[in-house]
């Protein structure tokens, strides 16, 4: 994709824990997480969700510092 724009590059398809976007770090430009956070919230929507899905984004985001 470099060679075909200078845009920023992202990756969205099947990226969903720290792990996975920490082995993206410095390949791609970003990373678009949806699925696992949709996860998140349906586990139990009564109980934890938003505890949950910030614990993901916690996660992610210390991934790719």
């Amino acid at each position: 994709m470099r060679r075909l724009t200078s845009l920023p590059v992202a990756v969205g398809f099947g990226v969903s824990t720290a792990a996975q976007a920490r082995a993206l770090k410095g390949v791609a430009d970003g990373v678009v997480v949806g699925a696992a956070f949709m996860r998140a919230v349906a586990t139990d929507v009564r109980q934890g969700a938003t505890e949950r899905v910030l614990g993901l984004a916690g996660e992610l985001v210390e991934a790719l510092r």
